[in-house]
C-alpha cells in the first residue's frame, strides 16, 4: 500500500492530530494546483463552513482544528473516495508524489522520534527499502532523547555523535 495513502486513510478515520489535519488541507491545497482533475472547489473536499472560510482567504494555518473529529471537517464523498479507493484521482496524485528508489553511495542514518506521528516511522522505513534496493547502507536510529517539546537540540547531538563514529 502506498504511504501517503496510508496516512490520508489514517488522518480521515478519526485522527484528531490538529497538525495532521492541517497538512492534509496543505496536501490538498497543493494537489488542486497541481493536478487539473482536482482543481474543484473546497466545497467539494470539506464541509461548508471549512470550505467557505478557506475560499474566503482564510490561511490554513489560522484554521482552528484542535480536537476536531475528521468527519467535521471533510466532505463525505470526499473521505468515502478515498477510503474506498473510488476515488482514483486523488490516489494517483498520492501515487505521483510516493518515495521511489534512488541510489546514493554515501551511507545513510534516518532518526525517527517514537513519540511522533507512525506515518513519519512508515516514511523512514519505505525510504530503507528504497536505498536496500541498491545496497545502499542506511540506517535507522530511533532518537529516545527527542521530545515533542524540542527535538532539535536532542537530534543535533545524536547526529553529531554519529559523525564521531564514522570518522
Amino acid at each position: 500500500m502506498l504511504l501517503k495513502k496510508k496516512w490520508v486513510k489514517n488522518v480521515l478515520n478519526n485522527n484528531q492530530n490538529e497538525k495532521e489535519l492541517t497538512y492534509l488541507l496543505k496536501l490538498i491545497q497543493s494537489y488542486k494546483t497541481i493536478y487539473p482533475k482536482l482543481s474543484f472547489g473546497w466545497n467539494h473536499y470539506l464541509k461548508e463552513d471549512y470550505a467557505e472560510n478557506i475560499e474566503m482567504g482564510t490561511p490554513i494555518d489560522s484554521i482552528e482544528l484542535n480536537m476536531v473529529l475528521p468527519e467535521s471537517v471533510f466532505n463525505s464523498n470526499f473521505s468515502d473516495g478515498i477510503l474506498s479507493g473510488e476515488d482514483t484521482d486523488f490516489i494517483y496524485a498520492l501515487k505521483q508524489n510516493e518515495i521511489s528508489p534512488w541510489e546514493t553511495n554515501t551511507p545513510i542514518v534516518l532518526f525517527y522520534n517514537d513519540k511522533g506521528p507512525s506515518h513519519l516511522l512508515d516514511q523512514a522505513k519505505s525510504f530503507q527499502n528504497s536505498f536496500n534496493v541498491y545496497q545502499t547502507s542506511i540506517k535507522l536510529r530511533l532518537n529516545k532523547k527527542c521530545s515533542d517539546e524540542n527535538p532539535i537540540l536532542p537530534f543535533a547531538i545524536q547526529v553529531i555523535e554519529e559523525l564521531h563514529d564514522v570518522q
